[in-house]
Order: structure tokens, then sequence, then C-alpha cells
């Protein structure tokens, strides 16, 4: 039997003790459970009579949980990229006991380990599962974080590059939404998927004025109405001016009562002034919540553009003699446009909450 190490005083001469490789790195994590590719890969780099004597995952998954590895496992491990393996093993959900489908379950439906190391932006990652031959691209391209400073570029190259790459609709329509520039060029000329009206629709609730114009330049594909909507109800003018002048999708009521709700003054008086959703009707119900709510730059923009349109003709129907104290009160809620009946029975500034329509003035 070898002798064991003691803190006791001997005569004896002292076992040198037994060399050993430090806890591996990534086992700080209470399970720190591994895709199964990376544990085949880490198998296959163990001299075989290890590798037999481990037999199963399981094993060999017990031993990087407890940190006991012997100095073959510790090689085999040192032989991959630490910081990457470290990421697996500290983001990679419980295993199942029954059997499941192929791929790495990393909290979305058959997710591969690939395509969630591209929504974490962990190129490091990519290449360990890659360049190991442990893991496939599919279509990680979707999966990439994209970002505004266009930190997503390296990984969209990198994935490019693999002869297996595949992608669809959804890498340029959520570059677009989050203002990534550089990756939703690179995806343009570069590849064929294209993008849906989802790309400049998201860019412009998000306020990507030049994601806007880069589509409007390059793509056919356009955009809806929700572009205008979106874009009004966050108060970006320069993004709805840009689609009034250049586009012809044009908005719907949202837009008006987006602006309204957020209590800006400046899109409201665009909206009033430029686009023809903005009927009479509309106008005359946001002049009576404006009254309603004590916001007088608001209820003076409103009541200008009231005027403007009854000295002009416009067909605003009244109740009454009361024409020359401004819109009627004397409006139903079946007569509201459905969209403007939501804004004006929901909570006002301040935690305020109307009472439900208008009411009559005494």
């Amino acid at each position: 039997m070898s002798p064991v190490l003691s803190t006791a005083s001997s005569t004896a001469h002292p076992v040198a003790p037994e060399k050993t490789h430090p806890t591996v790195h990534f086992s700080l994590h209470p399970l720190p459970l591994l895709p199964n590719e990376l544990i085949d890969r880490i198998l296959l780099l163990l001299p075989p009579k290890t590798a037999n004597s481990l037999n199963r995952k399981a094993v060999l998954r017990n031993h990087l949980r407890t940190g006991r590895c012997t100095p073959s496992i510790q090689h085999a491990i040192d032989t991959l990229n630490l910081p990457a393996l470290s990421f697996f093993a500290t983001n990679a959900p419980p295993f199942p006991p029954a059997p499941t489908p192929k791929g790495w379950q990393a909290g979305l439906p058959r997710i591969p380990a690939v395509s969630y190391a591209a929504s974490a932006g962990r190129l490091d990652a990519i290449k360990l599962l890659i360049e190991k031959g442990v893991g496939a691209s599919g279509r990680a391209l979707d999966f990439i974080r994209f970002d505004e400073s266009g930190a997503g570029l390296p990984l969209v190259k990198y994935l490019h590059s693999l002869p297996d790459s595949e992608a669809t609709f959804r890498a340029m329509d959520r570059a677009a939404a989050t203002g990534d520039l550089p990756s939703l060029r690179f995806l343009h000329t570069q590849r064929t998927e294209g993008c849906t009206t989802r790309a400049m629709d998201a860019a412009a609730g998000h306020g990507r004025l030049r994601v806007v114009k880069f589509l409007h330049a390059h793509r056919t594909e356009g955009c809806t109405v929700r572009a205008m909507d979106s874009a009004a109800g966050a108060g970006f003018l320069d993004v709805v001016r840009f689609l009034h002048r250049e586009r012809g999708e044009g908005c719907s009521r949202l837009a008006f009562a987006g602006a309204l709700r957020g209590g800006d003054v400046g899109m409201v008086r665009f909206l009033v002034g430029s686009r023809g959703e903005v009927d009479d009707i509309a106008v005359e119900q946001a002049v009576a919540r404006a009254r309603r709510e004590g916001t007088g730059e608001m209820v003076g923009v409103l009541e200008e553009e009231w005027r403007r349109r009854d000295e002009n003709g416009s067909g605003v129907e009244y109740s009454g003699d009361r024409r020359a104290e401004g819109p009627s009160f004397a409006i139903t809620e079946a007569s509201f446009a459905p969209c403007l009946l939501a804004f004006l029975t929901e909570s006002g500034p301040n935690g305020a909450v109307p009472g439900r329509g208008l009411q009559k003035q005494d």
C-alpha cells in the first residue's frame, strides 16, 4: 500500500506528494454540465485506457463537476479553450434523464450549442465548437447578438465563412431592429436571404434613422404602417418626417393616439398638420382630452388645428350652439374611433384615471 502523508512528526523519509493538476477552472458552477458534443470530444482526447475506464459520459461529467480530474483528463481539457469551455459549463441547462432530440437544449427548443453561443455573442465559444469539429454552424446567423456598435459583425463574418452556414430573413430583421448597420450591410451584400417588412418597421420603432435610410435605399421589402405608428408613439420625429417624405405606406390612427399618449406636442403638431389619417373627429376628441387633463400647450396646438379646419370648412359637426367654445363635449363612446377610445379611457398623466368617455359641459 502506498504511504499516506500525515501531519504528525515522523522520522521516516517524507513521501513526495503526487503531482496533480489544479482544479478545472470551470468547476465553480454547481452543475457545470457541458454539451454532449464537448463531452464526446474530451473523451476522444483521452488515452484509450482512461477513456475505456470512464466508459460513460455521466462518469466523466461527474469528474468535471467535482473537480476530480486525473492528469490525463486535465491534459485533454487544456487542449481546449478554457474560457469558452467555462461559458458552456456555466450556461448549459440540466440534462433530463430521458433521451432528448439531437442538439443541446439551452433554454430554447432544440437550439444547437453553436447557436446558443452566437446568441450570447461568444465568438470564442463558437470557434471552440467549430474548430474542434464538435458542432455545426446550422442557422447560427439567425441567433447572433447584434448591437448598435457593430459588435455582431465578427460573428457574422466568421459564420458566413463556414461551408455549412445557413440563415433566414431573421438575421437581417434582427440586425435592423438593433441598429447594427455594419452587420446589416454585410448581410445585404454577401448573402441572399434578405429581410421582411419587419426590418424597417422595427428599425423605425427604435429610432434607427440610419438603418431606415439604408433599407429604403437598398432594399425592396419596404415597410408597413407600423413603421410610422411605432416611431410616432416613441417620439422619433426625425424618423416620422423621413417616412412621410420618402415613403407611401403612411400610418394609422394609432400614430396620433401614441403621440397624444406620450404628450409629444411636436409630434402631434406634425401629424395633425401633415397626415390625412388624423381626421376631424380625432382632433375633436383629442381637444376634449387635453382640456380635461389640463395640458395647456397641447390644448393650444389642438384648438389651433380645430379652428383651422373649421375655417376651411372641413365638415366638423358640433352639437347645439357651442361652436364658439370649441369642439363639443357631447360625444358618446360609441362614436369614438376604437384606438382613440382606448387612449381616452386609460390612465392619464400623474396616474389620474379619467372617466369613461367625455362629459357634457354645463
